[in-house]
């Protein structure tokens, strides 16, 4: 049997890493690296290929069902309502529910998945997220470190301010995309570790990041979880697992959690662990070779073009309120008396709905999902579109650039 690791190539998020790394430690070889983004055209030359499915899906909606040769796991999943092409639940009509009714029950990462999938008439039960079972390291020396990760400016200052003598450092998940895609699946996975040691070591971590909260629980680091009201649908499955506070409740919240002397993490999360590692030990143990889901090309493509066909007036639509926003934008900018010289883009004010360059200050009515840059040069201005939300990587197999034989990289 061979094995295969869904790995996001293009990610701009370690976090996507981290489940990866998650599900590698059931492995007993890496044969495969599937680029989540594009399963369908995965090639492992007539092979079957054992892979757990976990993690979140997924932008390129339209590169779906996975390839019939990937035996799959699916458990800890999140699917995400957003992606590349406005598709949305679409992804889960005709063949692609069909896909994951043959491989059901689904186990969902969160409520909000399983609800999906369930609204689908796809069989599906909560899992759980896979990050609950990473190993503790050995060997790694408690620090004094205070670590807020993705915490927004305002929360670290009032952080910073109750708590004056502690040691407070700032870590982010994000990446460079296109460096991040060039380095090798072992120098990414030699940054994960580098960073769950650090985690494994801090005194506690704050963050709003669930991948880096649930791997805290399992690496018995004290955390504490902050999150935005809008994502308390995505977040409610985990918090009785967690510490954690809305932004608006943080101060009082974050004294309760006493950074100074952290509380202990909670230990339901446990059993979820225990679970997670009993499904996917079974399901690499068991050599049976499952039937997998048949569909003919003519079908499968028939059904891929009418997702991206019925994409068509979200693209019109997206691209006609961008164009009306540069308008805007334009106008307002000419009404400015600017010097000329050089002013960027630099922040979006959620409550007086303003968009602020330097000096330059001018209002819209919402912000748009297609951010933008600008530069203004005697008097000229110029926009340029900053990762737009139709832009789609090109689609490669994955076996032509990522093969792995045994662990070593072709």
């Amino acid at each position: 049997m061979k094995y295969g690791l869904i790995v996001n190539i293009g990610t701009d998020n370690i976090g996507d890493d981290i489940q990866s790394y998650a599900a590698r430690q059931f492995l007993p070889s890496v044969d495969y690296v599937i680029d989540r983004e594009a399963m369908d055209t995965f090639d492992s030359n007539g092979e079957t290929v054992k892979a757990i499915m976990n993690g979140w899906y997924m932008y390129n909606k339209a590169n779906w069902p996975p390839a019939s040769a990937i035996q799959p796991l699916w458990v800890a999943v999140h699917i995400s309502k957003n992606d590349y092409f406005g598709i949305g639940e679409r992804f889960l009509d005709g063949v692609g529910g069909d896909y994951l009714r043959h491989y059901a029950p689904i186990g969902a990462r969160d409520v909000s998945t399983m609800e999906m999938l369930e609204r689908n008439h796809i069989p599906a039960f909560l899992s759980g997220c896979l990050t609950l079972t990473l190993p503790r390291f050995d060997g790694v020396a408690k620090t004094d470190e205070v670590l807020l990760v993705d915490v927004d400016q305002a929360s670290e200052e009032k952080i910073r301010r109750l708590y004056p003598e502690e040691r407070i450092q700032c870590v982010t998940h994000s990446v460079n995309a296109e460096e991040y895609s060039q380095q090798s699946i072992e120098e990414r996975f030699q940054r994960v570790e580098q960073l769950m040691k650090r985690y494994q070591g801090a005194k506690c971590v704050i963050t709003s990041r669930l991948h880096c909260a649930l791997p805290c629980l399992a690496l018995q680091t004290p955390v504490f979880l902050i999150y935005k009201s809008d994502y308390a649908p995505r977040m409610q499955s985990f918090l009785n697992l967690l510490h954690y506070s809305a932004l608006e409740d943080l101060e009082h919240n974050i004294q309760q959690f006493c950074v100074e002397r952290p509380q202990e993490n909670k230990h339901e999360y446990v059993n979820i662990r225990n679970q997670l590692v009993s499904t996917c030990r079974s399901f690499i143990e068991n050599e049976t070779r499952q039937e997998p889901y048949h569909v003919s090309l003519e079908t499968l493509h028939s059904w891929q073009k009418e997702l991206l066909n019925s994409s068509e007036f979200f693209f019109r639509t997206e691209l006609d309120r961008q164009a009306s926003w540069i308008q805007q934008l334009e106008k307002d900018i000419c009404r400015s008396s600017v010097n000329a010289g050089n002013s960027a883009l630099t922040s979006y004010n959620n409550g007086t709905g303003s968009w602020k360059a330097g000096k330059i200050i001018w209002r819209s009515k919402s912000p748009p999902k297609i951010l933008a840059s600008m530069s203004w040069r005697s008097g000229q201005s110029s926009l340029k579109m900053q990762n737009p939300i139709w832009k789609s990587r090109p689609r490669r197999k994955t076996t032509e650039f990522l093969n792995w034989k045994h662990g070593a990289r072709k």
